[in-house]
């Protein structure tokens, strides 16, 4: 059985190393990872924002976080869905749909409007078609160069 819960400070390493792992599956080639600047961020997205697990067996398998942001061109504030992630070898749409359940019923609660971006290069399209599914609106893409 998966459980959901609040993230806690406990749940800053488990969180890192679990999202290491996206970094494998990641196209983008941006330098070795810096788990000391990962475990702060992650720290303060815990403390400050909500980051949601799912953990299976008292093993974190899956994870989803909100920031709270604006953008440079008003004040009118927005969640911004950080990371959405599922272990790969747990991974199946039912984690990341109940993961992100809860981030959907929390911005609906607080009254803000919430935008998920895709930035890991794998699947795009079966991703793309998935968050329709969820009744997401299509706003653009993201896009590299020199990566």
């Amino acid at each position: 059985m998966i459980n959901y819960r609040k993230a806690t400070l406990e749940d800053v390493r488990p969180i890192r190393n679990l999202l290491l792992n996206w970094l494998k599956e990641s196209p983008l080639n941006l330098g070795k990872p810096n788990t000391g600047k990962g475990d702060a961020y992650i720290h303060d997205i815990i403390y400050n924002h909500f980051v949601i697990v799912a953990e299976k067996n008292g093993k974190i398998i899956g994870t989803v976080s909100l920031v709270l942001g604006d953008m440079w061109y008003t004040d009118k504030k927005f969640y911004r869905v950080n990371w959405l992630y599922v272990d790969n070898k747990k991974r199946n749409s039912r984690i990341a749909k109940k993961l992100l359940e809860y981030v959907k019923e929390y911005a609906k609660i607080t009254k803000m409007p919430l935008i998920l971006e895709i930035t890991q290069g794998h699947d795009i399209d079966r991703k793309h078609q998935w968050l329709m599914r969820q009744n997401f609106e299509y706003l653009g893409g993201t896009y590299g160069d020199n990566l």
